[in-house]
């Protein structure tokens, strides 16, 4: 609903680009990681994670690690990258 409201409402200019900014700079990584269609992988993975980000704020979570860890479930996930982050070296 709130990104139905986003999409609908007029948005400030500042608001509008730093939404272009924030796609540009998740496609410019998903290009840089040679993932395909990078534009369209931004566009859904940004919208899939404000999604999580803005149900947790709703239901009153305050865990900001467990959400960190949900949301690099959700990225990983949707890019085909499994479900458990690389491990460091």
């Amino acid at each position: 609903m709130l990104e139905y409201a986003d999409a609908v409402l007029p948005l400030e200019e500042e608001t509008k680009a730093l939404n272009a900014a924030i796609l540009q700079r998740v496609a410019a990584f998903l290009t840089h990681a040679g993932l395909e269609d990078a534009d369209l992988l931004a566009r859904d993975l940004v919208a899939a994670l404000r999604g999580m980000i803005d149900a947790a704020g709703m239901a009153g979570e305050t865990d900001q690690e467990a959400l960190l860890l949900r949301s690099g479930r959700l990225a990983r996930g949707y890019l085909g990258l499994g479900s458990r982050p690389a491990a460091a070296d």
